[in-house]
């Protein structure tokens, strides 16, 4: 997946979206790409996996980001969008400002890529360093999310278990996993790319359900600073960018991105959601305390069923 010239042991579920965006101008995965030598002050990458029933969601996304792109400008910064059109295929595209304008220019199609692995997911970061380097990077993960949950190994298994989204009738959110095992990847795994490539990430920004767990934010702790999430299900609709991608660009705002998320979502026709900031940074420091205090209370008996359930449905 190279560029011409120029990775809680627990889930992620990956998604390759089924078609492309209508604004995607085609390009040969053998056409030669020409890569700017300069070093932007900050690279943001969109990823959007596979979703057959997200797709709209995904484009609303990508034009919303492009709106706060125009009325705010580029901000030094460069947005990449990777959004993969099959399960082996992918559009690496790049929204760029222009006079006023957000154009949106195709770099290049990858064919024959397994996007739910270390090695496919690190070599599109790879890719996008080259071809965008910056000074600091953000990734935000747009698909569905089951948090900390391992990957359903056996058809037996998964029967066993009756998640949200087997629920009929409900508002679309934005679960993030996949409902077959090759869809699926464990958080680890895109921790272990993230670090094989090379890149150490400013925040990493999950628009999907319940990926605002310690567990997760544990596991990503040496790959970036802060996580942006949710501990509850997302709305179909996801994160507002053309209300909170400004802050995402240039100096994040990460107070300003939390606060559009609340005001838009209080005003939507679903008027749900939960958003969460993490610094990863002290994560160790809190294991050390917990360690501590499970130590000095092991004879404690709490039931699991005295715990508070928080979530969207109850099968």
């Amino acid at each position: 997946m190279n560029i011409n010239k120029n990775k809680l042991s627990h889930i992620i579920f990956i998604f390759i979206t089924l078609a492309s965006l209508t604004i995607v101008i085609s390009c040969s995965s053998e056409e030669k790409i020409v890569v700017p030598k300069e070093e932007n002050e900050q690279t943001v990458i969109m990823f959007f996996p596979w979703s057959s029933n997200l797709l709209p969601y995904f484009q609303q996304n990508i034009k919303d980001f492009s709106k706060s792109i125009e009325e705010r400008g580029s901000q030094n910064t460069r947005v990449m969008v990777c959004l993969a059109t099959t399960p082996n295929t992918a559009d690496l595209m790049e929204l760029k400002y222009d006079n006023g304008s957000c154009i949106v220019e195709n770099i290049r199609t990858y064919d024959n890529q397994r996007f739910t692995s270390q090695e496919g997911i690190s070599n599109i970061l790879k890719a996008i360093k080259e071809y965008a380097p910056g000074k600091k990077y953000g990734l935000i993960i747009g698909c569905h999310g089951m948090g900390w949950l391992p990957v359903i190994h056996t058809k037996s298994n998964e029967t066993q278990e009756i998640f949200h989204y087997n629920v009929s009738n409900g508002p679309m959110t934005r679960y993030f996993g996949g409902l077959t095992q090759e869809y699926q990847i464990e958080t680890s795994v895109l921790a272990q790319a993230i670090l094989e490539s090379g890149i150490t990430m400013e925040y990493i920004l999950f628009d999907d359900c319940y990926m605002s767990s310690i567990e997760v934010a544990y596991d990503l702790k040496d790959v970036t600073k802060y996580l942006i999430a949710s501990p509850t299900e997302v709305m179909a609709y996801g994160f507002p960018y053309h209300e909170c991608g400004k802050y995402l660009i240039g100096n994040v705002d990460y107070e300003g991105v939390i606060q559009a998320f609340y005001e838009f979502y209080s005003q939507y026709t679903y008027p749900y959601g939960t958003a969460a900031v993490t610094n990863c940074q002290e994560l160790e420091q809190l294991a050390n305390i917990v360690k501590r205090i499970n130590i000095e209370n092991q004879n404690n008996n709490i039931s699991a069923n005295s715990i508070q359930v928080m979530d969207g449905y109850t099968p």
